[in-house]
């Protein structure tokens, strides 16, 4: 347990299965709506409080080794032993130090604003569940902020239930700062499968790439569509849709992951300033670039981008600084979808959700995914988890 004046939010989730057209009308399919921390701990305002968190935060950067994300092995390969050659392997469950309810088993990667670890929750039956936890340390001079953007986080993650979308698992604030623990995804994001893929000089089967970009697609209409404990839109905007952020199980699952600048009724942290892009740049659509009004075509945009670089296995947009910003507001380079034989009638569905202007896409994450759907079923494609699983295992 966390210390007893530690605030911990933990989440309850609904048993049902959002998305069942079984419980498609049914008022109490939504989870409940996960309490915001209301007493966070306060900044830290003495040199004795720096260096007591410096101190802690210390022991922890020399006790936990730095590992690369676990990608393709099996989850116990992945825990124990699957990093760099020459990077020690993270920690057993007992091992590492306490944060929170949390044992830490590596550290993902860190800077001043935020650490991320891939830790365990380790059970009285010795059972040890790895999670993602994300931690906004105390002695950060921008830590309020910080740790506004991951409450933010949480409370988007905690009301949506939705087998395409990392779940969150609980948030607490502690001594060393703020944190918030995800589930954590056994397998490759689609970035690294793309890299892998051109590495061995091979192209993604294309019923699996356009399987991928529809499950991705169900994610987002959950998300798009929730409602809050007053049965008011959310309007959820995910804003960051792109290859690192689509997380690929071994079982062949895939998950959006990383609410980290959602746009979101009620969201704790100021939204975008003028003149900021928050984001991917490269999965970014022009009217974002531009400064106008957004809405959550923009993550259709996102998918669309996503699904080009699936097909093609190459990047939609190459260039980099200010030619990155002309080449999206120039619009997609359709003529590379030929070249990479693409059928017609996929290649004007990839156009479509990727078009530059906003109200020439589709309108819902739904209304694409069907697009996607019939092209599968027209020509005959059968595809389900097991595989993207069958690819997985190749690499």
């Amino acid at each position: 347990m966390a210390d007893k004046d530690d605030e911990v939010f933990e989440i309850q989730r609904s048993n049902r299965r959002v998305g069942d057209p079984a419980a498609a009308h049914d008022p109490m399919r939504k989870p409940p709506e996960a309490a915001a921390p209301r007493k966070p701990r306060p900044a830290l305002s003495s040199a004795e409080d720096f260096e007591i968190v410096d101190g802690q935060l210390g022991r922890i950067t020399a006790e936990v080794p730095v590992i690369a994300r676990p990608s393709m092995e099996p989850p116990a390969k992945a825990v124990a032993a699957a990093v760099a050659p020459a990077a020690p392997p993270p920690l057993s469950p007992g091992e590492g130090p306490r944060v929170g309810n949390y044992q830490l088993a590596g550290r993902i990667r860190s800077s001043p604003q935020s650490m991320v670890f891939l830790a365990h929750r380790v059970s009285d039956f010795g059972i040890a569940r790895p999670v993602v936890l994300k931690i906004a340390p105390r002695n950060n001079a921008n830590y309020d902020k910080t740790r506004e953007r991951l409450v933010d986080e949480y409370r988007a993650m905690a009301m949506l239930d939705h087998p395409n979308i990392c779940a969150v698992v609980e948030a607490a604030d502690i001594e060393i700062g703020f944190y918030v623990a995800l589930e954590y995804v056994d397998g490759p994001d689609t970035r690294r499968l793309l890299d892998k893929l051109a590495k061995a000089q091979r192209k993604l089967p294309i019923e699996v790439a356009v399987n991928i970009v529809v499950e991705l697609l169900r994610g987002l209409e959950h998300a798009h569509t929730a409602s809050g404990a007053d049965d008011q839109p959310l309007g959820i905007v995910h804003r960051n849709v792109n290859p690192s952020n689509v997380l690929l199980s071994r079982y062949g699952q895939v998950k959006l992951s990383d609410f980290g600048v959602v746009k979101m009724r009620g969201r704790a942290a100021a939204d975008t300033e003028p003149g900021l892009i928050k984001g991917n740049f490269a999965y970014l659509p022009p009217e974002y670039i531009r400064g106008e009004h957004l809405d959550h075509r923009i993550d259709l945009y996102a998918a669309g981008v996503l699904l080009f670089e699936l097909v093609t296995g190459g990047r939609c947009f190459r260039a980099e600084g200010t030619d990155l910003f002309k080449d999206v507001l120039a619009g997609l380079d359709v003529s590379r979808l030929a070249d990479a034989n693409v059928p017609d009638q996929l290649t004007t569905i990839i156009a479509r959700a990727a078009n530059k202007d906003a109200s020439q896409r589709y309108r819902t994450a739904t209304e694409m995914g069907f697009a996607l759907e019939d092209w599968l079923s027209t020509n005959r494609y059968y595809v389900s988890p097991s595989s993207i699983a069958a690819v997985l295992r190749t690499l």
